[in-house]
């Protein structure tokens, strides 16, 4: 077999191009068997959805947007991730290493609340 290190430069980086080939001859496949097959529930069930053109998909979807308009959560989070996608788990971490006594915008109220919460010392 080639080493697939021919590219790389002295510096650790690779080069442009491949010089070492393709590692399968011409007309063979990196996957002789295809596709693996789904697995037969999700088969029956892909068959069962896509049945009357689509319309068990629109009804379904129809009973969603329902119980989420009745105020069943479930359904308006699957309804929010799979039209605007899932919310990211970001963390802002700009503001750590700075206390929250120096933070703008906070009236004495406010610090006087997150002191007591802190357990910490009051603002001078």
């Amino acid at each position: 077999m080639v080493e697939q290190t021919a590219c790389r430069r002295s510096d650790g980086t690779f080069g442009r191009g491949n010089t070492v080939g393709n590692r399968f001859q011409e007309g063979e496949s990196g996957n002789p068997k295809g596709r693996r097959p789904e697995k037969p529930l999700t088969a029956a069930l892909r068959d069962a959805l896509e049945a009357n053109d689509g319309r068990m998909i629109e009804t379904l979807a129809q009973v969603a947007i329902d119980r989420a308009k009745a105020g069943d959560f479930r359904f308006f989070r699957e309804i929010m991730d799979r039209v605007d996608g899932k919310v990211s788990a970001h963390l802002d971490v700009s503001a750590f290493g700075q206390s929250y006594l120096d933070l703008p915008g906070l009236s004495q109220d406010e610090l006087a609340m997150l002191t007591k919460m802190r357990g910490g010392p009051g603002p001078e």
